[in-house]
């Protein structure tokens, strides 16, 4: 990832309402899920930003976060002892809010590093 490429993803996530202060975190966290893969980068970017916005996590952006390979969901399950059915349950009942979504980003970040 070059130093445009993480701009351009903190001023959409500025764009979708995400706080100041939690860009650098979101950008960093995210980075790691990428491992240095601007492509998938971007896309989990857009995800992310998108629920951050939605305030839960939704089916799309769910399947384009799996596409740039991370499942928040497998995250989820680890820590909770759901099983993922039961997490894709809650999520088509919008259970899964934008906060859940940001705390599996980062304890799958915190088991990279």
């Amino acid at each position: 990832m070059n130093l445009g490429e993480l701009a351009s993803s903190a001023k959409m996530m500025l764009g979708f309402g995400i706080s100041v202060k939690d860009v650098m975190p979101n950008l960093k966290a995210l980075g790691d899920v990428a491992m240095g893969d601007s492509g998938k980068f971007m896309s989990l970017s857009l995800a992310f930003s998108q629920a951050q916005a939605a305030g839960k996590l939704m089916g799309n952006d769910l399947l384009q976060m799996i596409n740039a390979g991370f499942n928040p969901l497998e995250t989820m399950a680890k820590t909770t002892g759901k099983s993922i059915s039961q997490l894709k349950d809650e999520m088509s009942k919008g259970k899964i809010s934008a906060d859940m979504l940001k705390q599996a980003l980062m304890d799958a970040t915190s088991e990279i590093s």
